[in-house]
């Protein structure tokens, strides 16, 4: 991030700070009188909250853009770093101090932004040799073409960006097979035995093991572009078509890793079979001080302090009002590496939970976890391109597929919140 764009950060994390501490407070503690004396709080009350809460949300959104371009910035540098170290390495069995070369893996990050704007105007068909060298894909047997590294990860960029879940959980990387397999720890674990000194030790129970199985499941993009729009276009069609591609897979993933069912896509966080923890949360479909306490001292001690809260934009507006016996439950960050909190632990807005607006019993509004030890998602390599112009004259159909997986693999590391029936 630019200095200007931290310096202005910078800047409203202090007026947000300063907001809440002089006039958010006052406002509500002004409309629980009104409501306590009216039945509920006037025009300019509600006015008043409603855009020191836009100024909020607006706040929110600035701040987890700066989180996402740091941790873009620390991914590039040290994916930068990884490539320049094995480039530098001497060979094995090459005089000391004699360069490698680029190893095969690392060729793709730097295969030329050319090479693939031919690809996508003219096809493999019309491009020298050496130029579809950099594009072909020799050990997948799908025919397709897998986009080069850096485009790829400019997709997978946006998916960290839309979708919290991503980011907040483990993610994995398959070459090859439909699954990824890990042992996990089965239904009886160790146990252990008092003793005296000279006393026999008979065997203890020992724990046992069981293999978790995640599937990655297909999602893919289609999109028709006629050769006259390809040849003619003023602007990057290439670019174009891999944003709004990343923009319909983000949205997928983002919904399959909340509420997904686990047949044919990823089970969601929110899955009724996962055997994640459910804690009412809410009474007479609003939420209480009260019940939040519950749902976060519900989850156990090793998980709490990588913990975070996930739900809707909406929901996030209603807890913001909500007190407690140390005053607000929501507290704004103090600086640009501290965000603001609920109940002193971070949290993310996700589209995707369902709304406690119009929620109805038994919905799951909020959730409460370590996702990083409690969610798994699983990508196939990556996102392959297919270019098919000859399927449906007169447009070129660009076939971009992506296999993914998720699931739920320590339920005890995850609480959810529900509405109370």
């Amino acid at each position: 991030m630019a200095d200007q764009e931290y310096r202005e950060l910078k800047t409203s994390f202090d007026d947000i700070k300063n907001l809440f501490e002089t006039q958010f407070k006052t406002a509500v503690e002004k409309g629980e009188t009104e409501r306590k004396e009216f039945g509920d709080q006037l025009g300019l009350t509600k006015e008043a909250l409603a855009k020191m809460e836009a100024r909020f949300v607006k706040h929110d959104e600035a701040n987890e853009k700066w989180q996402g371009e740091k941790k873009e910035h620390e991914e590039r540098t040290k994916a930068l770093e990884e490539a320049l170290s094995k480039l530098q390495r001497p060979a094995k069995g090459s005089p000391e101090g004699e360069s490698k070369g680029l190893d095969p893996s690392l060729a793709k990050c730097f295969s030329g932004e050319d090479h693939w704007g031919k690809f996508i105007r003219r096809g493999d068909e019309k491009m020298h040799v050496d130029e579809s060298k950099s594009l072909a894909t020799s050990d997948d047997s799908s025919g397709g073409f897998f986009l080069p590294q850096n485009r790829a990860a400019g997709i997978i960029e946006l998916n960290v960006l839309i979708s919290p879940i991503r980011q907040l959980a483990s993610v994995e990387t398959i070459s090859t097979g439909d699954a990824l397999e890990f042992p996990k720890e089965g239904s009886t674990v160790f146990a252990t035995a008092a003793t005296s000194e000279k006393a026999s030790r008979t065997e203890t129970t020992s724990g046992t093991f069981a293999m978790d199985r995640i599937p990655v499941h297909e999602v893919y993009a289609n999109p028709f572009a006629t050769q006259k729009m390809i040849d003619d276009a003023a602007f990057g069609i290439e670019q174009y078509i891999s944003r709004k591609v990343a923009q319909q897979f983000a949205k997928t993933e983002g919904a399959w890793f909340c509420t997904g069912t686990g047949v044919q896509q990823p089970e969601g966080i929110a899955a009724t079979t996962n055997g994640v923890g459910v804690q009412v949360c809410t009474a007479t479909g609003a939420f209480t001080a009260a019940l939040l306490m519950d749902l976060q001292y519900l989850l156990e001690e090793p998980y709490a302090s990588n913990a975070t809260w996930v739900a809707k934009r909406v929901s996030f507006g209603k807890i913001r009002q909500l007190t407690g016996n140390e005053g607000f439950l929501w507290q704004p960050g103090i600086s640009a590496d501290k965000g603001p909190t609920l109940l002193g632990q971070p949290y993310v807005s996700a589209n995707d939970v369902a709304t406690i607006v119009s929620a109805s019993a038994g919905d799951r509004v909020i959730y409460f976890g370590d996702f990083q030890a409690g969610y798994k998602i699983v990508d196939r390599m990556g996102i392959s391109l297919l270019r098919d112009p000859y399927s449906n004259k007169p447009f070129i159909e660009f076939m971009h597929t992506k296999r993914v997986g998720g699931q739920v693999v320590l339920p005890e590391a995850i609480k959810i919140g529900t509405v109370n029936s």
